[in-house]
C-alpha cells in the first residue's frame, strides 16, 4: 500500500484493525472487506445479463433464475452500503499534507531499524514505535 495514502487518510478505529508487523498502521478492514464482494456482485451481474441476454428466443422460463442473483447481490450490497454509510462521515483527510505531497516512509523501516541500535527484541521495537505513533496521534489532536 503507499504509505502516502496511509498519513493522509485517517480511518475510524472502529473500522479497523492494528498491524501485527507495523504498529503505527492501522488496517482498513471494513473498505478491503467491501472490495472483497466486488467480485461476488461481478459475477452475479454476469449471470443476469447471460439469463436476459437469451429472452427473445424463448418463452422466458429462464427468468426463473433471476430472483437467485438478484437477492444475492442484495444480501452482499446492503451491509456494505450500511457500514460505509456510518464509515464515509468519520473519514478524515489531512489536507494540508495532501497538497504539500507528503513524505513517504516504509513503516516497515522504523521497527527494523530499532533492535540493532537499541539491542532490543523485535517486539520490543514494536512497542517502541507504537508508542511513538500514539503520542504522535495524540499531538497531533492537540
Amino acid at each position: 500500500m503507499d504509505q502516502r495514502r496511509v498519513r493522509i487518510r485517517g480511518d475510524p478505529d472502529e473500522f479497523s484493525t492494528g498491524s501485527s508487523m507495523m504498529p503505527q498502521k492501522k488496517n482498513p478492514d471494513l473498505l478491503e472487506l467491501i472490495r472483497g464482494k466486488t467480485g461476488r456482485l461481478v459475477g452475479d451481474l454476469v449471470a443476469m445479463l447471460t439469463i436476459l441476454k437469451g429472452l427473445p428466443l424463448a418463452y422466458n422460463s429462464d427468468l426463473q433464475e433471476d430472483k437467485e442473483r438478484v437477492f444475492d447481490a442484495l444480501d452482499a450490497l446492503k451491509p456494505a452500503l450500511d457500514l460505509l454509510a456510518k464509515f464515509w462521515p468519520m473519514l478524515r483527510f489531512d489536507t494540508k499534507r495532501m497538497a504539500r505531497g507528503g513524505g513517504r516512509i516504509c513503516a516497515r523501516d522504523r521497527p527494523r531499524g530499532i533492535p540493532g541500535r537499541a539491542r532490543s527484541s523485535v517486539s520490543r521495537a514494536h512497542e517502541i514505535v507504537g508508542a511513538i505513533v500514539r503520542e504522535t496521534a495524540e499531538a497531533a489532536k492537540r
